[in-house]
Protein backbone atom coordinates (compact mmCIF):
# COMPACT_ATOMS: atom_id res chain seq x y z
CA UNK A 1 0.00 0.00 0.00
CA UNK A 2 1.93 3.45 -1.11
CA UNK A 3 -0.87 5.49 0.90
CA UNK A 4 -1.15 5.79 4.57
CA UNK A 5 -2.24 7.91 7.20
CA UNK A 6 -2.19 7.13 10.72
CA UNK A 7 -1.08 8.27 14.38
CA UNK A 8 0.84 6.57 16.94
CA UNK A 9 -0.09 8.06 20.59
CA UNK A 10 3.53 6.05 23.06
CA UNK A 11 4.14 7.08 26.55
CA UNK A 12 7.38 5.32 27.01
CA UNK A 13 7.59 5.97 31.09
CA UNK A 14 3.89 4.80 31.44
CA UNK A 15 4.66 2.47 28.86
CA UNK A 16 0.92 2.61 27.05
CA UNK A 17 0.18 3.54 23.44
CA UNK A 18 -2.00 3.03 20.42
CA UNK A 19 -2.05 2.94 17.12
CA UNK A 20 -4.11 4.01 14.41
CA UNK A 21 -3.79 3.55 10.73
CA UNK A 22 -5.87 4.10 7.48
CA UNK A 23 -4.85 2.48 3.77
CA UNK A 24 -5.83 3.92 0.69
CA UNK A 25 -6.54 0.47 -0.92
CA UNK A 26 -6.07 2.04 -4.81
CA UNK A 27 -2.53 2.44 -3.81
CA UNK A 28 -2.29 -1.10 -3.77
CA UNK A 29 1.28 -2.14 -5.49
CA UNK A 30 2.46 -5.93 -6.86
CA UNK A 31 4.56 -3.65 -9.47
CA UNK A 32 2.51 -4.53 -12.54
CA UNK A 33 -0.02 -2.36 -13.71
CA UNK A 34 -2.12 -4.91 -14.81
CA UNK A 35 -2.35 -6.60 -12.51
CA UNK A 36 -2.94 -3.44 -10.10
CA UNK A 37 -6.61 -2.62 -11.78
CA UNK A 38 -7.71 -6.71 -11.71
CA UNK A 39 -6.51 -6.95 -7.79
CA UNK A 40 -8.46 -3.44 -7.48
CA UNK A 41 -11.32 -4.59 -9.48
CA UNK A 42 -12.24 -8.27 -8.56
CA UNK A 43 -10.33 -9.16 -5.67
CA UNK A 44 -10.04 -5.79 -3.56
CA UNK A 45 -13.58 -3.90 -4.95
CA UNK A 46 -12.13 -0.72 -3.97
CA UNK A 47 -14.82 1.03 -5.38
CA UNK A 48 -16.87 -0.42 -2.24
CA UNK A 49 -14.41 -0.81 0.08
CA UNK A 50 -11.51 2.02 -0.58
CA UNK A 51 -9.83 1.78 2.43
CA UNK A 52 -8.82 -0.36 5.33
CA UNK A 53 -8.01 0.60 8.82
CA UNK A 54 -5.94 -0.56 11.74
CA UNK A 55 -6.52 -0.22 15.61
CA UNK A 56 -4.00 -1.60 18.05
CA UNK A 57 -3.04 -1.28 21.02
CA UNK A 58 0.88 -1.61 22.13
CA UNK A 59 1.82 -3.89 24.40
CA UNK A 60 5.07 -6.06 25.78
CA UNK A 61 7.19 -3.31 26.67
CA UNK A 62 10.92 -4.07 27.13
CA UNK A 63 12.93 -0.95 28.13
CA UNK A 64 10.05 1.68 27.37
CA UNK A 65 9.94 0.10 23.61
CA UNK A 66 6.85 -1.76 22.80
CA UNK A 67 7.50 -5.15 21.07
CA UNK A 68 3.58 -6.13 20.27
CA UNK A 69 0.54 -4.46 19.10
CA UNK A 70 -2.53 -6.26 19.55
CA UNK A 71 -5.28 -5.22 17.30
CA UNK A 72 -8.02 -5.42 14.71
CA UNK A 73 -7.83 -4.90 11.09
CA UNK A 74 -10.76 -3.98 8.74
CA UNK A 75 -10.38 -4.89 5.70
CA UNK A 76 -12.97 -5.85 2.47
CA UNK A 77 -16.13 -4.92 5.47
CA UNK A 78 -14.71 -7.47 7.59
CA UNK A 79 -12.73 -7.32 10.76
CA UNK A 80 -10.67 -9.50 12.86
CA UNK A 81 -7.99 -9.65 15.28
CA UNK A 82 -3.97 -9.12 13.90
CA UNK A 83 -1.58 -8.82 15.68
CA UNK A 84 1.83 -7.12 15.41
CA UNK A 85 5.33 -7.87 15.90
CA UNK A 86 6.96 -5.24 16.72
CA UNK A 87 10.77 -6.11 15.52
CA UNK A 88 12.89 -2.90 15.77
CA UNK A 89 12.09 0.73 17.82
CA UNK A 90 14.34 3.80 18.46
CA UNK A 91 13.74 7.09 19.04
CA UNK A 92 15.84 10.55 18.55
CA UNK A 93 16.21 13.61 17.94
CA UNK A 94 16.28 14.43 14.38
CA UNK A 95 19.49 15.85 13.10
CA UNK A 96 18.40 19.00 11.86
CA UNK A 97 15.51 19.92 14.03
CA UNK A 98 16.24 18.17 17.44
CA UNK A 99 12.62 17.26 17.16
CA UNK A 100 11.84 13.77 18.66
CA UNK A 101 11.42 10.86 16.02
CA UNK A 102 10.50 7.52 16.55
CA UNK A 103 11.05 4.89 13.81
CA UNK A 104 9.76 1.27 14.06
CA UNK A 105 9.61 -1.71 12.13
CA UNK A 106 6.66 -4.62 12.59
CA UNK A 107 5.91 -7.52 10.86
CA UNK A 108 2.42 -9.80 10.47
CA UNK A 109 0.47 -12.88 9.05
CA UNK A 110 -2.97 -13.18 8.27
CA UNK A 111 -5.43 -15.65 6.10
CA UNK A 112 -6.98 -12.84 3.32
CA UNK A 113 -10.00 -15.59 3.41
CA UNK A 114 -10.92 -14.50 6.50
CA UNK A 115 -11.48 -10.86 5.20
CA UNK A 116 -13.64 -12.82 2.27
CA UNK A 117 -10.68 -12.56 -0.14
CA UNK A 118 -11.07 -15.64 -1.68
CA UNK A 119 -10.20 -15.02 -5.28
CA UNK A 120 -8.44 -17.99 -6.79
CA UNK A 121 -7.72 -19.40 -3.75
CA UNK A 122 -9.01 -22.57 -5.95
CA UNK A 123 -6.57 -22.63 -8.21
CA UNK A 124 -3.65 -23.28 -5.53
CA UNK A 125 -3.02 -19.57 -4.40
CA UNK A 126 -1.86 -19.15 -0.86
CA UNK A 127 -4.29 -17.41 1.19
CA UNK A 128 -1.31 -16.13 3.66
CA UNK A 129 -0.40 -12.56 3.05
CA UNK A 130 3.06 -10.96 5.05
CA UNK A 131 2.90 -7.62 6.16
CA UNK A 132 6.14 -5.42 6.64
CA UNK A 133 5.42 -2.40 8.07
CA UNK A 134 8.11 0.62 8.22
CA UNK A 135 6.67 3.57 10.54
CA UNK A 136 8.30 6.99 11.26
CA UNK A 137 6.88 9.49 13.63
CA UNK A 138 7.99 12.61 15.00
CA UNK A 139 7.08 14.06 18.64
CA UNK A 140 4.12 16.31 18.84
CA UNK A 141 3.39 17.93 22.11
Amino acid sequence: VNHTEGTVVLDREAETGRVEATFDMATVDFGLDRMNQEAYDVILHVEEFPTATYTGTLTDFVDGAPTAVEGMLTMHGVTRPVNLEVTSFRCQPHFRTQVEICGAGATAEFDRSEFGLVRDLNLGFYPEVKLLISIEAQRVD
